[in-house]
This record gives structure tokens, sequence and C-alpha cells, in this order.
């Protein structure tokens, strides 16, 4: 990868424990001249500004450095010796911020899933919520901006009801009314408080994700002390996949982060051939590819050779993945500005079947007319009255 000196800085410190390489490179760019606001910048846009903290402060001794025999991270004093005072208090700033504010979410958290737990209603922790703690140990660590939380569809309208009764509005924003009739998910909001609650984890329509298996291998765990599910190890390898791919990898480093620290810390318990026969059918498996490819490149994740041998795209498709994508850029998109139609072209072509692309271009034309109607006729005041358009 061809990056400048402050990316490399922010990709070494983008780890629980850094390897014995990241060591070295962090001793050497700390004697270098860095634009430290860049950093700053870049830190605060991919989420790793409190993990970056965590590492700053720490006397890292030789057990924390991956493989390391002689090589150790900079001790926190020498690398407060270089680092400018405001970045050390910015870093900080933000570490505090972040537990603070995570707090709060994981507090109400624990409400919604003992509210909901006193109904029977089950409840799958997804991303951020389930991994602060699981991954990063610390919960600062781990920026969120939401709580993501997977219930069946019978139960929707139940956790709708009680998160109303909680004191949440359903989002009603245009944008968010049309996804919820399209897709998968729904927006709760209570002030500063956002929670996702999902029905599904991709769009019915252009995948086939079987939920009630997904339902049937969760994993019991507990949160705060209280009960809860999480997706089994594979279902969440496929479900990170599929999440980046979705934002068509226009996304954070911080999500890269969790994608390897869960493979590194699950190792030796993910069925990587389930992941590969359920890429397959499920009809994910350009998004697992390129997925799995880039935490490989760009985190140096460890996965099996023969995983990317049973999920091979064609050599057309990988072409023309990558006229959209740089894989020795870490935003990895090729052009700047990122417009709509760049987007939604990667977004295309990431869809494995051609009758899927076909359903995924029906859909643009119906939810853009569908905004349409919905912007410019008062006196539709809900986009479920408009029984034609479906």
């Amino acid at each position: 990868m061809v990056l400048s000196k402050e990316e490399q800085l922010l990709l070494a410190l983008a780890r629980m424990a850094p390897f014995e390489q990241d060591a070295r490179t962090i001793q050497g760019l700390l004697k270098d001249s860095l634009d430290w606001s860049s950093i700053m910048e870049m830190a605060d846009f991919h989420g790793i500004a409190p993990l970056m903290y965590w590492h700053l402060k720490q006397d890292i001794d030789n057990s924390t450095v991956q493989g390391a025999r002689n090589e150790r991270l900079p001790a926190a004093n020498q690398m407060n010796a270089v680092i400018p005072f405001q970045v050390r208090n910015d870093l900080r700033r933000a570490y505090d911020q972040n537990l603070v504010r995570n707090k709060i979410l994981f507090s109400e958290l624990k409400k919604i899933l003992t509210g909901l737990n006193a109904q029977g209603i089950q409840v799958i922790v997804l991303k951020g919520a389930l991994f602060a703690r699981m991954l990063y140990g610390d919960p600062a660590l781990r920026r969120m901006s939401d709580i993501d939380i997977l219930v069946k569809p019978a139960d929707f309208d139940k956790v709708a009801a009680y998160l109303v009764n909680a004191g949440y509005a359903r989002s009603s924003s245009v944008e968010h009314l049309v996804r919820e009739r399209r897709y998968h998910h729904t927006h709760f909001v209570k002030g500063a408080i956002l929670i996702e609650v999902h029905k599904g984890l991709a769009q019915p329509r252009r995948f086939k994700i079987n939920l009630d298996h997904m339902w049937k291998r969760s994993i019991r765990i507990k949160i705060d002390g209280v009960d809860a599910l999480r997706l089994s190890n594979e279902d969440t390898v496929l479900h990170l996949c599929l999440h980046m791919a979705y934002h068509k990898f226009l996304i954070y480093l911080f999500w890269w982060t969790d994608l390897y620290e869960f493979i590194k810390k699950f190792a030796a318990d993910i069925d990587w051939r389930y992941v590969v026969e359920k890429a397959i059918e499920q009809r994910i498996k350009t998004s697992v590819y390129f997925s799995l490819y880039f935490v490989k490149r760009i985190m140096k994740a460890e996965i099996p050779a023969f995983v990317f041998k049973s999920l091979a795209v064609s050599s057309l498709r990988k072409k023309i993945i990558f006229l959209f994508l740089d894989e020795n850029k870490l935003n990895l998109y090729k052009f700047a500005g990122k417009p709509r139609g760049y987007q939604l072209a990667l977004e295309f072509f990431l869809i494995d079947r051609i009758e899927n692309q076909l359903v995924f271009s029906v859909e643009f034309v119906l939810r853009s007319l569908e905004l349409c109607f919905y912007k410019w006729i008062p006196q539709i005041t809900r986009i479920r009255q408009i029984k034609w358009i479906r």
C-alpha cells in the first residue's frame, strides 16, 4: 500500500496489539516530522482516536506486540515527548467523551434488554454494542454512534411499541420512512440516543439470507448481567462483510479493526468452510470476497488461502471493481468526492447475480419515485399510503 507517513502511523495504531513491524514503524515515524493536524483529522474521521490515546498512554511491554522479540512500542513517556501537547489533550478528550457516551448507551441497552426479556422477546446484539467489551475490553475504545439490535420479524411491532412507550420516537424522516418500507431496519430516537432495530441483515429481494438458521445458531451471552444473544462466529463474519459492502467500502478504519479483531480472537473457532458455503448459498460471495481481501491487505488478518480460492470472483468482475477501488489507498476510493452515481455503480457490481442486479435497478427507480412523491405531494403524509407503488 502507498500511504503517507500520517496514514502509516494511524494504521499501525489501529490494532489492539500491533505487530512487531508496526512497533518499528511507530518508532521511526515518531522521530520524523509529522502533520499532527492531519493525523487528528483522520483519527477522528476513522473513529480510532480513543484507541490511539489508549496506545499512547501505555507503557507497553513485549507481550502486547504480536511476534515481538526485542521490538516494543515506544514507552508512553517517549511518545508524549514528541506528540504536541494539544494533540495529547485532543486524544484524551476523544477517549473521555467516548467513554461517557458509551456508558450512556450501555445503560440504555441494559434497560431495553431487561424490558424485552420480560416480554419473552429475544434480541441479538450487533456490532458496536457487542464488540466494545468483547473485542476491546475497554468500552471507551470502540466508537458507537447507535445501538444495533436484531429482532424476529414477528416481534418487531412489540419491540416498536416498547421503545415508543420508553420515550423513543420512530424516525419520520423521508429517507428513513422509505428505508423502512424497502429495507430491513428502523430508527428509534430519544434525545441523542439512536436505536437501530433490524428485522433482517440485508435486502431480502437482493440476497437469500436464512434468518431462521442464523437465529438457531445464535449464541447466548450476557451484557451487563442481562441475557442477550449474538450471531455465531461464522454469521458474524458474514454480517460484517455484508455490512461493509452495503456501505460500498466507504467506511471507517475502526470497522476494519472490528473484523480484524474478531477474526483474531476467534481464529480457532471460525469454520471457514461454513463461511464459504453460506456466502455462495446466500448470494453474497462478491461482498464477502472483497471484504476479506481488504481486511487481509489492510489489517494483515490471517485468513486461510482456500477461502479466497473458493470465493474467487471472475477476473472481469474483479477488474470492474478495481475501476472504483484502489487497493493501495487507505480510503480505497479512487476518485475524490464519491458521487452518488459512482457509489451506485459499485453497489451494482458487488451484487452476485444478474437477476439480483436487475432487482437492485428496479428498486432504485421505485425508491426514487417514492422519495419524489413523498417530498412533492403534501397530502401524502405517510409512505404507506402509496399502495400502488410496490
